[in-house]
């Protein structure tokens, strides 16, 4: 689709615009541009890093040890990158990795097919990927581990201090190429949506940069790719209201008629910025290629967010310019230091205020908000989409697309050996992110028209929010209390219990946690309690005021972090043992019950003699851990505690010990040493604390 009248400069500074349309010196056999600067060894090509150290001083620029090179001798580096790959017939007679094979099929531009405008972005979902690898490379190279991403400027700083190891220019180069101030910043430029199209020989740049790390490295950044995020994704199919929305997506993409009403609907929609519209439609020929596609569309979607952050706050945030944070999606790294769009507050650093609402919230609706949040910006266990893509978490998979495009390899997309299950979680990245691209497209909902934006998101909440993960581990809490305890209550296991010896030790525990026993009633009404506390009533739909108030619970709630799995480890324990006894009491009370072995009915006994105490420990415990939460939610509105007695510090304390308790209790395979552990923390100064202040 060729554009006319379009400026895909739009949203970048013209400082930065001008460097990277900048004209290279010309290429001739006279120039030692030439000869030297990227050479060509054994079928591979890498930077000559002395030669451009050379032609640095004869140009009488920087002297090497300098924070970055001028950027005129960046744009000559990468023009002669993209002569030696791009050439005629260059790359044919190169070895190259296969992903970099099939980076470079991407964008042929000898194909009459596709306008100029496509071409532009296939070279820029191509440089964009290749900049991924360029950071993978400087990982390897700092030997990085894969998982939370460090800071670039962070990485290229180590590069600067291995003097004796490194090239000394290595770093400079990085520097003007990747970081703000002494660069143009151009990872974080493609990575945050602000240019839909970018020229070829930033490309080419990128990939030799990944091909002379590596042999810096002496090993391929390509190898042993196993860190991914797969968890993550397969955990929304966990919620039946993420269901519908991975739904939704995955019956427009199944659709060639519904994927190109989609289309017509996103270059008919403002969301999308008309500089940004061929980028969309060249995005929509990668739904099959699930990371290729997050690459691309989660940029996208964060930019027409920018825009449309800025223009109902009335900021002018928009474009990037040198030397400032920009607002993105999800903060990756930084989101101290700059506006997210998706929180509900602005950036209290620029206004002295931390009350002042983001009005994006009204114009999207807490539902559509609260999708977003889950999908893009939530903590650590939830998709996180963008930033999990742009940080190679998904590069495994991301390679194996690649080759597919490599023509001189027969490995294809469906040939990999991607598991089913592991495609299908990759593939509701792509579901996701095209029901979000429907939704912000959609002035009356989706493409069926049965299905009502209304409709998607009806009861949409968040599902991975601090909060969210802190009301569910209590709902799973009492949802397997419960049948504990009216088992208990039927009085099955006491029916069983009498044939079976009490040690002291046993008495005493017991003796001891009558006197502490918390009634069910009452860890149901401290249920009611955190929620009311949070001001979360689950029959209404999640409202904007929701959305604001959300903000403060994910405080409360992230303090509350060893209470949360203090509750979600009891629920997990109480589950089993409650399994446990029941399947012990149908065994014993069945016909074939004569057929058990002593060892077996003993041990079937000895669970029924301490069911009363194991459900009264499980409950002590979660009454501790609920306490605790109870304490933050008081204190955080300034109210007046329960139990004001017991510290914050002691409250801590019996937390901390309780799941060290429940963890020994609940795998020992042996009881007496599991009453034991239960006897020293009845002992313990935590708890007599927590019996003096409240029995």
């Amino acid at each position: 689709m060729e554009q006319k009248d379009v400026n895909y400069m739009q949203y970048v500074d013209p400082s930065i615009s001008h460097v990277l349309g900048m004209a290279p010196e010309e290429i001739n056999t006279d120039n030692p541009i030439r000869r030297d600067l990227v050479t060509v060894e054994h079928q591979q090509c890498f930077i000559n890093w002395r030669a451009l150290d050379d032609y640095i001083k004869r140009k009488n620029c920087v002297s090497v040890g300098k924070h970055a090179i001028p950027m005129d001798i960046l744009v000559n580096l990468a023009s002669q990158c993209e002569h030696i790959l791009f050439g005629i017939n260059s790359c044919h007679d190169l070895d190259l990795p296969s992903p970099i094979c099939g980076l470079i099929a991407m964008t042929d531009e000898n194909n009459d097919n596709i306008s100029n405008d496509e071409k532009g972005a296939h070279n820029l979902i191509a440089t964009l990927i290749a900049l991924n690898m360029v950071e993978s490379s400087i990982r390897h190279l700092t030997e990085k581990k894969h998982g939370r991403a460090p800071l670039l400027k962070d990485m290229i700083g180590i590069l600067a201090q291995k003097k004796d190891d490194l090239p000394l220019i290595l770093a400079p180069t990085l520097t003007s190429l990747l970081l703000p101030n002494d660069g143009i910043n151009l990872r974080n430029l493609l990575w945050h949506g602000f240019l839909p199209v970018i020229h070829r020989r930033w490309l080419a740049l990128s990939i030799v940069l990944v091909l002379s790390m590596d042999k810096l490295a002496c090993s391929s950044s390509f190898d042993g790719q196993t860190n991914d995020n797969l968890e993550t994704l397969q955990s929304m199919r966990n919620h039946d209201a993420l269901c519908k929305v991975l739904d939704h997506g995955q019956s427009i993409v199944a659709s060639n008629e519904n994927l190109h009403a989609l289309e017509n609907q996103l270059m008919r929609s403002k969301t999308i910025p008309n500089s940004h519209k061929n980028l969309c439609s060249t995005a929509l020929q990668y739904t099959h290629h699930p990371v290729i596609f997050a690459s691309v569309v989660g940029p996208l979607i964060e930019n027409s967010l920018r825009i449309m952050w800025c223009e109902v706050n009335n900021r002018d945030k928009e474009i990037a310019k040198p030397g400032t944070y920009y607002v993105t999606l999800d903060g990756h790294g930084q989101r101290d230091k700059h506006d997210i769009a998706l929180l509900p507050f602005l950036s209290s650093e620029e206004n002295g205020n931390t009350h002042v609402r983001n009005k994006l919230g009204f114009t999207l609706g807490g539902p559509f908000m609260a999708l977003l949040i889950d999908l893009f910006a939530s903590p650590p266990g939830a998709p996180n989409i963008r930033a999990s893509v742009a940080h190679g978490i998904f590069n495994r998979y991301l390679s194996q697309e690649l080759e597919s495009f490599d023509e001189t390899t027969s490995t294809k997309i469906n040939d990999t050996m991607i598991d089913e299950s592991i495609g299908r979680s990759l593939d509701d990245m792509t579901h996701a992110l095209i029901s979000v691209l429907d939704l912000l497209s959609s002035g009356n909902g989706a493409i069926n028209a049965n299905q009502k934006k209304s409709d998607l998101l009806e009861m949409y909440r968040p599902i991975y929010s601090y909060s969210a993960l802190l009301l569910k581990n209590v709902d799973n809490l009492v949802e397997h209390l419960d049948p504990f305890y009216d088992l208990i209550k039927s009085g099955q296991p006491s029916l069983h219990s009498s044939a079976v010896s009490v040690s002291p030790m046993q008495r005493e525990i017991t003796e001891t946690l009558t006197l502490l026993r918390r009634k069910h009633p009452e860890i149901e009404s401290m249920q009611s309690l955190i929620y009311k506390g949070f001001c979360v009533d689950r029959s209404l739909p999640w409202s904007v005021d929701n959305m604001f108030q959300d903000n403060a619970n994910n405080l409360i709630a992230s303090e509350c972090g060893a209470a949360t799995l203090l509750l979600s480890e009891i629920a997990i324990a109480a589950q089993s043992s409650f399994e446990e006894l029941k399947r012990g009491i149908i065994e014993l009370e069945s016909n074939d019950g004569n057929q058990l072995s002593s060892r077996k009915r003993k041990q079937i006994l000895r669970n029924c003699s301490i069911a009363q105490l194991t459900f009264d420990f499980y409950s002590f415990a979660a009454f501790c851990g609920l306490l605790y939460i109870e304490r933050r939610i008081d204190t955080q509105k300034g109210e007046h505690p329960r139990f004001s007695g017991l510290s914050d510090d002691m409250l801590r304390l019996v937390v901390k010990r309780s799941r060290m308790v429940v963890s020994t209790f609940s795998t020992s395979t042996m009881v007496d040493r599991a009453l034991k552990s239960v006897q020293q923390y009845l002992v313990g100064k935590a708890v007599k604390a927590i019996k003096k202040e409240v029995r």
